[in-house]
């Protein structure tokens, strides 16, 4: 069993500040099928978080493009990790 990463809580919080796409996550050998399904969650929760902000009229931020194309991937991604 792989040990969890010193950093994850880090990871968990801004995981676009470390990965640049979402299959980056799941082709990092580093992390369990475990801690790239939360990693994930995690994304996928900021980027619901920027749509509600857009949706309330708050500015964008400069750094996500295209968050719902990204919210398709990360769920395409969860159910792929969830069947295997």
């Amino acid at each position: 069993m792989k040990s969890p990463l010193p950093h994850m809580d880090k990871i968990r919080e801004n995981p676009a500040q470390f990965y640049d796409t979402p299959h980056d996550v799941i082709h990092d050998h580093n992390l369990t099928p475990e801690n790239q399904n939360d990693i994930l969650k995690c994304w996928e929760d900021d980027i619901k978080a920027l749509l509600r902000a857009e949706s309330e009229n708050m500015p964008a931020a400069e750094d996500q493009s295209k968050p719902a194309a990204l919210l398709s991937t990360i769920s395409k991604l969860r159910t792929s990790l969830k069947k295997n």
